[in-house]
């Protein structure tokens, strides 16, 4: 299953839509270390225009987690963020959190990716610190959660940079999702830090294939 999402808004509530539904096999709300179970609002920065996008790929939902997994998201244009707003990542975790509207029109997490803290990749180097104090993480040939690269730099409004690449079976993304015009949103949760964008989906997916994923394409609303 490939999903495409682009970015709707920099607000930080949800846009309900009628139909906007989530479908999962997987009935209850997961409870996961690092993220909290609903996305949090109050100061987190936020995307400054709507070019920013997330592309998943996920394995069919009765198929095992696939080498061929994948997730890209980039965001060009944050908020202003100092360097004094990024926690240490030698020890403070950087988790990847996804939340997906439900039928109650709430925000709910359903999977993260976590960016351990200090040597927790299982390299003797996990973490850099770059010239402009941003923070970058390198998870080696292991992959812990599946997070190969993993980028967040400081600046002014416009100018504050993310970037996440994950690859691979140890991404466990839960192939059980169905979205229908959905809404979700992505945050980065680091100690009391957060970064957070809103996408949107439209459209249902195309008929199952020999290779049974399915691809959608998002839309921007302006």
């Amino acid at each position: 299953m490939t999903i495409r999402i682009r970015s709707t808004t920099g607000v930080g509530t949800g846009i309900c839509l009628a139909g906007a539904t989530l479908l999962m096999l997987a009935a209850a709300t997961p409870s996961l270390a690092g993220c909290e179970p609903f996305p949090r609002y109050a100061g987190c920065k936020r995307t400054t225009d709507q070019r920013d996008l997330i592309d998943i790929k996920a394995s069919h939902p009765l198929a095992p987690f696939s080498a061929r997994d994948s997730v890209v998201w980039k965001i060009p244009k944050l908020e202003a963020t100092s360097v004094g707003e990024l926690p240490d990542p030698m020890t403070t975790d950087y988790s990847i959190c996804f939340y997906f509207l439900d039928d109650a029109e709430e925000f709910r997490l359903v999977h993260e990716l976590t960016a351990p803290a200090g040597l927790g990749c299982g390299r003797p180097r996990c973490w850099t610190r770059n010239r402009r104090g941003g923070v970058g993480y390198n998870g080696g040939p292991i992959r812990p959660d599946g997070i190969a690269s993993f980028r967040l730099n400081p600046g002014d409004d416009g100018k504050a940079q993310l970037s996440l690449v994950g690859r691979g079976a140890n991404l466990e993304f839960p192939g059980a999702w169905r979205i229908y015009g959905g809404e979700a949103m992505v945050q980065v949760q680091a100690g009391a830090s957060c970064w957070s964008a809103l996408y949107l989906n439209f459209g249902s997916p195309p008929g199952i294939r020999t290779n049974s994923r399915y691809r959608m394409v998002g839309s921007t609303i302006r």
